[in-house]
């Protein structure tokens, strides 16, 4: 160094050679900086040559069906009757999540099955990846689909897939498109629900463009240039999920920050040479991944943020309430909406159109001193899951006498479908008042819509007091063996099929809503106004805000879908209201049960 500095000093002015010192002083100054700022190299784990090999297992073998294999392989872990049983399902992505699932799976006792085939989401079409391998994932589809569908052990599906995926579908299949992929996978997630399953999605994680083990190897003391850009566009699978409204789990927060997706986090490399995360790495997810699966629905158990249960504690006042254009996802599924109804249904007590013998179910405490009877047509039968939970949490017995479009009152009703007097909807009536004088319960909860015309020889006649009177009766005969009237008010009445309005806006949702006035308008709130005036300590027990909380009636509240048609609740919903129905009604119900 100090030959240097003579070297720049000699033949030089005095202003020259300071200017060569400060030179040199920078140079130094520079040099130490940069030798400084190259630490030691941070130990990695697992070591970039070994990255190729930290691939998922489960009892020493992989989980994923070569791409063209003929014989699928799957593993299994859980016991096989565990709840919830959750099927993994995709392409390689899928697999690379495997470790961080089987911890879950076993840390919370799950069942946990897995479908998973190399370059094959779950859909029927031939597939090109990112890489530019084209897979026929349309044949082993049916296969696939019919093992998921089939196995009643099942009830929540997971999907994950790879981001880059094109699809195409037809005999020529030149030009793959994502659209295509997106149309076949909404297809997979409609047969997968109509199964009866619970779909989440998870959101494709980037995909880096070069192999980042060989750069960590090659940069050991500049990790953090390792790495690749945070994916701006959203997914096929993640597109197809929010169009079916079902749980999208997100882990791009996790693996990415401020638009960069590093190679190492907290000393473990995430990536293999493939791109996929290593096996080491997925298995720190577990946390953030169950978390997340837990908020979608993968829980044993409601949760208290969904539907109804996002209003508390003021329906009214909750902004949670108000009509939005887009959920994040929804339950029930669109596509099996119709059929999440009420027990009674399901167990062969409510009564069909052309019976008239008093059917019933019980629930609850068996042997129970208070007994609620819930009474009238489906507008009553929807508030059983409701009515069920409180009479379990309050050690009460619940009965149930529903019958299809039947009012329970003694008056004779028009019955559209049989153009004519409903005859056996008024022999009903009479055997469930008998029923219920021979064996009177400590509350009658009687609940029938408003859409109710009187039969004459003439046809229907839209008689409202005589109707009003006809309840009067009927309540009356069963309140004077001591029985407490405490209808539940008619929900409203929408016109507009919400489920199928649902599925053809789920980007606008407030094209659905309903304004409540109208709504309410068309229920049988007026007639229950009526009656109760009129019937000895009768009381209403009113839930109109709890299903319609704001100035218009929304389609979906708290992720869960309110309506499976123009005017019944879902059976999701109903269960949903169940804090609120306990509040208003318990306090009536234990006054009844007093004065006995």
């Amino acid at each position: 160094m100090q030959d240097v500095s003579r070297r720049l000093l000699r033949g030089r002015s005095g202003k020259a050679a300071v200017i060569g010192v400060a030179v040199l002083l920078a140079t130094v100054v520079v040099w130490l900086l940069v030798a400084a700022r190259h630490d030691p190299a941070v130990p990695v784990s697992p070591v970039p040559t070994q990255a190729a090999q930290d691939v998922p297992q489960v009892d020493g073998r992989r989980c994923l069906t070569g791409a063209r294999a003929a014989t699928p392989v799957a593993c299994e872990l859980g016991a096989p009757d565990a709840q919830p049983s959750l099927a993994v399902v995709g392409d390689a992505a899928a697999e690379a999540l495997l470790p961080a699932l089987a911890v879950l799976a076993e840390e919370n006792g799950w069942r946990l099955t897995t479908d998973l085939r190399d370059g094959c989401q779950l859909v029927d079409a031939a597939v090109t990846t990112a890489g530019g391998d084209r897979v026929d994932c349309g044949r082993p589809y049916d296969a696939r689909l019919r093992r998921l569908t089939h196995d009643p052990g099942i009830s929540h599906v997971l999907l994950v897939g790879s981001a880059g995926t094109t699809a195409c579908t037809g005999a020529g299949c030149d030009e793959p498109d994502r659209a295509v992929l997106v149309r076949e996978l909404r297809q997979t997630v409609r047969a997968l629900q109509k199964a009866g399953k619970d779909v989440v999605a998870v959101r494709e994680l980037g995909v880096p463009s070069q192999d980042l083990p060989a750069c960590v190897a090659q940069r050991p003391r500049d990790l953090d240039d390792c790495g690749f850009d945070a994916p701006q566009v959203q997914g096929a699978l993640a597109a197809a999920a929010r169009r079916e409204l079902v749980p999208v789990v997100d882990l791009t927060d996790r693996m990415c920050s401020e638009g960069w997706c590093p190679a190492v986090a907290d000393g473990v490399l995430r990536y293999r040479p493939d791109g996929r995360l290593t096996a080491s790495y997925a298995r720190t997810l577990s946390d953030v991944l169950g978390a997340r699966l837990a908020a979608a629905g993968v829980v044993a158990g409601p949760s208290d943020l969904l539907g109804a249960g996002v209003l508390r504690p003021d329906p009214s006042a909750s902004d949670a309430g108000r009509v939005v254009d887009e959920v994040p996802w929804l339950t029930p599924p669109v596509a099996s909406a119709t059929h999440d109804a009420a027990d009674p249904y399901v167990e062969g007590c409510h009564q069909n159109q052309a019976d008239d013998e008093a059917l019933s179910c019980t629930y609850g405490a068996a042997g129970s001193s208070t007994v609620i009877a819930l009474v009238g047509d489906s507008h009553a039968a929807q508030w059983q899951p409701a009515l069920r939970a409180v009479a379990q949490e309050r050690g009460w017995l619940l009965r149930t006498y529903t019958k299809s479009a039947c009012l329970f009152a003694d008056v004779s009703v028009w019955n559209g479908a049989q153009d004519g007097a409903y005859e056996s909807c008024t022999a009903w009536s009479r055997n469930v008042v008998d029923a219920l004088r021979a064996d009177p319960p400590t509350v009658l909860i009687p609940v029938s819509t408003g859409r109710y015309a009187l039969a004459t020889d003439d046809g229907p006649l839209r008689d409202e007091a005589a109707i009003v009177d006809g309840m009067v009766r009927t309540w009356s005969a069963v309140a004077q063996t001591g029985t407490r009237v405490l209808p539940i008010v008619d929900t409203p009445w929408l016109d507009e099929d919400m489920r199928a309005c649902v599925r053809e806006n789920p980007e606008h949702l407030s094209a659905c809503a309903v304004p409540r006035d109208r709504a309410v308008a068309k229920s049988a709130r007026a007639w229950q106004d009526a009656a109760v005036a009129r019937v000895a300590d009768a009381a209403l027990v009113d839930l109109t805000d709890v299903v319609c909380p704001a100035d218009r009636c929304a389609p979906v509240i708290g992720n869960v879908l309110v309506w499976r048609d123009a005017h019944h609740l879902t059976a999701t919903y109903a269960l949903s209201t169940t804090p609120f129905l306990d509040e208003r009604l318990t306090p009536l119900v234990e006054a009844a049960s007093a004065h006995r």
